[in-house]
């Protein structure tokens, strides 16, 4: 199990992902226990999917697969999952029209929660991040994200979302109900984003990407960031857990 696990996971590891929320460090900043809540991954006809203990998170479409054009959706809804994150640029474009049709035409919105991302990559000028808002609820088909994310936010990024006023906006849709929570995923330094969560207390969380092998990362800063992220009292949702 565990070569084809290995195999299995560098084939899709682009299209997949993992995510705990909370006190994951059982308390200690100094040893990481529980960073990874699921024991393995299994295959059913060549898609990925967790085992049934882990009852956290999925990134859409994992599960989902082209079969004679139509879409596979192996249900994780029915596997306990409730979380479920999508981008816009994720799968070439497609991702956010996966989850409306294995996710949000099939299940109550309020028996799952869903995470989007507005593309800072994509955004030229303050008015495209309206169009790009609206786009992403009416491809994903519901009214409101649980929660939405200021998408891969580096120095440089930062800079585009400072300029554009992108804080702002995001928080005016909390403000509108449109987003019930408000954050960025984080692919920098723990300087910045320190400098960020000062300047921005409005926001509720930070996705970060924690694993055991860039806990100590001098590019990464895992342990740092994460360290940041409590002391301003934010959650935390962490993306690849495996690597």
């Amino acid at each position: 199990m565990t070569k084809n696990y290995k195999l299995n996971y560098n084939q899709y590891k682009h299209s997949i992902d993992a995510f705990t929320t909370g006190d994951f460090l059982n308390g200690s900043l100094d040893k990481p226990i529980g960073l990874i809540t699921y024991s393995r991954l299994l295959t059913e006809d060549n898609v990925l999917y967790f085992t049934q203990n882990t009852k956290r998170t999925c990134r859409i479409p994992l599960g989902l697969q082209k079969r004679d054009d139509k879409l596979k959706f192996i249900d994780l809804m029915e596997r306990g999952f409730t979380y479920f994150d999508t981008a816009y640029m994720y799968h070439k474009y497609e991702s956010e029209r996966a989850v409306k049709k294995a996710l949000v035409d099939r299940w109550p919105r309020d028996r799952y929660v869903l995470a989007d991302k507005l593309p800072l990559s994509h955004l030229k000028e303050e008015a495209d991040m309206e169009r790009f808002f609206q786009e992403q609820l009416e491809k994903c088909g519901v009214s409101y994200f649980d929660y939405c994310m200021l998408h891969n936010m580096s120095r440089s990024y930062y800079e585009t979302a400072e300029r554009l006023g992108a804080f702002a906006f995001v928080r005016r849709k909390k403000e509108e109900g449109k987003a019930r929570r408000i954050g960025f995923s984080f692919h920098a330094d723990a300087e910045l984003l320190e400098e960020i969560l000062l300047k921005h207390p409005e926001l509720d969380f930070v996705q970060l990407q924690l694993n055991y092998i860039d806990w100590e990362s001098p590019n990464i800063q895992s342990r740092q960031c994460y360290e940041v992220c409590r002391r301003y009292g934010k959650d935390v949702i962490v993306m690849e857990p495996v690597k």
